[in-house]
């Protein structure tokens, strides 16, 4: 049983950290990617970043950067809620709110150096796809790491 655990804590301590890119906006779907976070790095030595993305009040420059500001707080509650729970766990975690677009903030953010991104999904049919934008199926087509979907 000794030799077990040893063997285990020297593949940890070989492995290298992995840095997760968990996408987070308090949904039932964002929960799920928590949890499923939670497991990967139960297993896999890893740093977590929780973004939060609040869409900016006007589109177009040069008021691109402001959020309602009530939006941005709700979007600070969701990243302390996230990073709270994933820290409670042990996880080595840390948290950004950028003011964008959501895929095009997360996209950036992972170019930064994530190993792996994690998303949840909401149910949409391919109606409600093409009608209304997915975050998740934009980030899956053009991330530069692999995508966790979780459903």
């Amino acid at each position: 049983m000794a030799s077990e655990v040893h063997s285990t804590s020297a593949r940890q301590a070989v492995l290298p950290r992995r840095r997760i890119l968990l996408c987070y906006d308090g949904s039932a779907e964002a929960r799920r990617a928590l949890e499923r976070v939670g497991e990967i790095a139960s297993v896999v030595p890893c740093r977590v970043t929780v973004v939060s993305v609040a869409e900016p009040i006007y589109p177009n420059p040069p008021y691109t950067g402001y959020a309602d500001p009530g939006e941005e707080q709700a979007h600070r509650r969701h990243l302390e809620e996230a990073a709270e729970d994933l820290r409670g766990q042990g996880v080595e975690t840390t948290t950004l709110e950028p003011v964008g677009d959501p895929a095009a903030a997360i996209l950036d953010t992972a170019r930064e150096g994530a190993d792996l991104v994690v998303v949840g999904s909401r149910h949409r049919g391919l109606i409600k796809r093409l009608l209304f934008r997915s975050v998740s199926a934009e980030i899956v087509v053009e991330a530069p790491c692999d995508v966790l979907v979780v459903r």
